[in-house]
């Protein structure tokens, strides 16, 4: 074959071979980018999630600002004040004893016969020195009273439960009995003198009377000390008691017969108690709260709230 005839196909060949390279050389860029383009793909993704991270952080510490504990509330001050009353013997003599000293011992016996001249000053003088004395006996007109009700209260009910309320069959039957018969009146005689020995000891050596203060502006409802009646011997025992708002007080009856815990206003009542059995009441508001035994009508207390 001749040189002119190959040339042609020489020229063909090499024609062939450049697009081949050509095509070559795109497919390779193109695989290159299928390979590395989606590379950076996954590195926007995850700046994007730590971006997120970083908020959710920063709102989390926010959060944790915002539900903060608060402050414990200020320390309540509670003050307990007490007094004691002058025995009777004391308060009886204490007065006498004074005028004796001042007008009598620490003086002459020329200025006592001139205090003597003035009798209208001298009338005055031993006047007063009689009131001073019988004043520690007439203040106890009042609790006098009081003190002759629950005496008698025990007598009326054991009156009304063995006598009133039985025939005289049973009576019969109970006198016969003679140790049960002598053991309830021995209970009721008991029961009847336990005021009045109480009264007399606190008469004689002098009542110490207590009340509580607590500021009301810093005191949570229900944080006050319990508190406890005993109801024995057809009484309320202490009769008269000085809580702080939010006390809770529990009436307990220790008492064979039943009794109830009825409040004069309608502000608490209890169910019939019987023994061992027990009433409770928070007081939340100031005030006196004055109450009885609706079986026994004569059995009463007071609960003074501030």
């Amino acid at each position: 074959m001749s040189e002119t005839q190959l040339a042609p196909r020489a020229t063909r060949c090499a024609a062939v071979v450049a697009a081949l390279a050509v095509a070559l050389a795109g497919t390779e860029a193109t695989a290159d980018a299928t390979i590395h383009g989606p590379a950076q793909a996954p590195k926007r993704h995850h700046a994007k999630k730590h971006a997120k991270h970083k908020k959710h952080v920063k709102h989390s510490k926010h959060a944790k600002k915002a539900t903060a504990p608060a402050a414990a509330p200020a320390a309540t001050r509670t003050t307990q004040t007490c007094s004691s009353s002058p025995g009777l013997v004391p308060g009886t003599t204490g007065p006498f004893e004074q005028h004796f000293d001042a007008a009598h011992v620490q003086r002459s016996p020329a200025e006592q016969v001139q205090d003597a001249g003035d009798a209208s000053t001298y009338a005055k003088v031993h006047v007063a020195l009689v009131q001073a004395m019988a004043q520690p006996s007439l203040s106890q007109g009042d609790r006098a009273t009081t003190v002759l009700q629950q005496a008698l209260a025990p007598f009326l009910a054991h009156l009304n439960a063995a006598h009133l309320e039985q025939s005289p069959a049973q009576q019969a039957a109970a006198l016969l009995d003679p140790d049960t018969y002598a053991l309830n009146h021995t209970v009721l005689v008991e029961q009847m003198l336990a005021p009045v020995a109480a009264w007399v000891q606190a008469m004689l050596a002098g009542e110490r009377t207590c009340s509580t203060t607590t500021d009301p502006s810093s005191t949570p409802q229900g944080s006050a000390e319990p508190r406890s009646v005993d109801i024995h011997g057809h009484m309320y025992m202490p009769q008269d008691l000085s809580v702080a708002p939010g006390t809770k007080v529990t009436w307990a009856n220790s008492d064979s017969d039943p009794h109830d815990v009825v409040a004069d206003g309608g502000a608490f009542k209890s169910k019939t108690l019987e023994k061992g059995q027990s009433y409770e009441f928070t007081f939340s508001s100031t005030g006196t709260f004055t109450y009885y035994c609706s079986i026994h009508p004569d059995m009463k207390g007071k609960v003074t709230v501030g």
